[in-house]
């Protein structure tokens, strides 16, 4: 199967849960014209990641972070995809049931907020699926 794998730094150890720190860049923050550009962007991301072995890691130490790339697009459905969908199938049907425009836009923005507050709720059971696991860097 295969992985996605980010670098990242053990930021902090409590118990069999590991702090990861992991550097997520556009493409174009690589560029020449970075310095000109207002769309290259960096953010420090902190993953949490739960260990069989949290004893083989210390703080500090660089570690790999891998994920099977399966996963990885189920995350990108459940925060992109579907939200779009549903944008989109709410927005083209009450435009054509109502015609008007602010309510049609309103409610399909709402839609996609109970959307999100659905995920919210499961986000536990979500997280069960969608798992990290890390190496110590080679």
């Amino acid at each position: 199967m295969e992985e996605i794998v980010h670098p990242g730094i053990v930021r902090k150890i409590d118990g069999n849960r590991i702090g990861v720190s992991i550097v997520s860049k556009s493409m174009c923050s690589e560029c020449h014209a970075k310095g000109m550009c207002s769309l290259s962007e960096m953010k420090v991301k902190e993953i949490e990641v739960i260990s069989s072995f949290p004893e083989e890691f210390s703080v500090g130490q660089m570690v790999d972070l891998h994920i099977t790339r399966s996963l990885g697009m189920k995350a990108v459905w459940l925060s992109y995809g579907i939200p779009l969908i549903i944008l989109l199938t709410f927005l083209l049907s009450l435009l054509v049931i109502c015609e008007n425009e602010l309510l049609a836009g309103a409610i399909s923005i709402g839609a996609v907020a109970v959307y999100y507050f659905i995920i919210f709720f499961y986000r536990d059971r979500i997280a069960k699926d969608v798992t990290f696991t890390i190496s110590a860097k080679q």
